[in-house]
């Protein structure tokens, strides 16, 4: 392969018009720093899965319910206290914190690292209408409420 980028180049440098020392020079410069092409290239190693955003600090009201993904249960104990309500649906746990017109909901999966938050979802209930981060501040607010408590045990569902 080499060997053909030196004849192209010094046919090219022939025909600008570099003879002798100086199209030998050229046509080094043309050979060592000539690109190769995609098939030769090695394949690019996969990007590091980026971190999951930081969790908010014990007491800060997070933006979007989605930055608890990742989150094991006991980060999301700190961050928000107890929930109202555990339960198990098949493989996924589910927590539920409970305001004054608004839920959230979190579901946790088993993952090789331990439970993890999948999902979670902030919404207000009945006729409310309050944005998602309202609705995580009054959880929030309503988890300094309630006295702390040991973890309750997750309730089965049929």
């Amino acid at each position: 392969m080499q060997r053909h980028l030196a004849l192209l180049a010094a046919l090219g440098l022939a025909a600008c018009g570099l003879t002798g020392e100086d199209a030998k020079q050229a046509a080094r410069q043309a050979v060592t720093g000539a690109r190769i092409t995609l098939s030769e290239a090695p394949p690019a190693p996969p990007p590091a899965p980026a971190p999951p955003p930081a969790l908010p600090l014990a007491g800060q009201v997070p933006e979007h319910a989605t930055s608890l993904a990742g989150r094991t249960p006991e980060q999301l104990r700190l961050a928000l206290g107890e929930p109202s309500l555990r339960r198990a649906e098949g493989p996924v746990v589910v927590w539920l914190y409970a305001a004054a017109g608004c839920q959230l909901d979190v579901m946790f999966y088993e993952t090789p690292e331990g439970a993890r938050v999948a999902y979670a979802q902030a919404r207000a209930g009945g006729f409310a209408q309050r944005s998602e981060s309202a609705c995580l501040a009054a959880v929030l607010q309503e988890s300094r409420r309630r006295p702390a408590r040991p973890p309750a045990p997750v309730e089965p569902t049929a």
